[in-house]
């Protein structure tokens, strides 16, 4: 049996740095809400938040046969 690891194309956290309040987000609108949801994008990506948020989205590509 050969060793097949996945490649990583992503690694993101969902909802990164409002986890403990995200009521707080949940209740904002308009602009409001669109430039925190622009934010959270940007920060979604950084390796040293990834870890802060509640849950993980991994995008892998399987090794080739």
């Amino acid at each position: 049996m050969s060793s097949r690891v996945f490649g990583a194309l992503v690694v993101a956290g969902v909802e990164p740095a409002i986890s403990a309040d995200d009521e707080s987000y949940n209740r904002l609108t308009g602009v409001q809400r669109e430039r925190w949801l622009d934010l959270l994008y940007d920060l979604s990506r950084e390796p040293s938040l990834v870890a802060s948020s509640r849950h993980l989205l991994y995008i892998g590509r399987r090794p080739e046969r």
